[in-house]
């Protein structure tokens, strides 16, 4: 079993000894996530598969949050924001601007780009370096910044 899996589980049942309904059902959504995609690929998955399942999750409720902001459902919305904070608490921390930037600028280096129609040369390489730890978006935004 794989250290974010077994983290996850264990905040199951904590949840589940506090009867906090909103930890135990988050958790459930995500442990089912895992769950499909175990069957799917017919073998367990790893940190970085589990992570990937993560960031679906979050961007879901992050949709639903601006959806119902916009609807004018508070109470939904609200709610959308607690899950929201517990799947953050599995993922790992974002890159900082920082080194994403240096990462972005060797990838523009290795793949020999020079303007922004270079840009699908430069994707795969800096989201491989960056192994889902910052988001495509602010790859691209990196990558369109440095191809001007």
């Amino acid at each position: 079993m794989k250290n974010l899996i077994k983290k996850i589980d264990q905040k199951f049942v904590a949840a589940m000894k506090n009867k906090d309904q909103v930890v135990l059902s988050t958790l459930r959504m995500i442990k089912s996530a895992i769950k499909e995609k175990e069957i799917e690929k017919k073998e367990p998955l790893n940190d970085r598969e589990v992570v990937s399942i993560l960031k679906n999750q979050l961007k879901r409720r992050q949709d639903s949050i601006k959806q119902y902001q916009n609807a004018g459902r508070d109470d939904l919305k609200e709610k959308e924001e607690q899950e929201a904070k517990i799947i953050k608490e599995f993922l790992p921390e974002e890159l900082s601007d920082e080194k994403l930037e240096k990462i972005v600028k060797q990838a523009i280096k290795e793949t020999k780009a020079k303007e922004k129609k270079d840009i699908g040369k430069v994707m795969p390489v800096a989201i491989k370096e960056t192994q889902g730890i910052a988001s495509g978006e602010r790859i691209k935004d990196l990558v369109l910044k440095n191809l001007e």
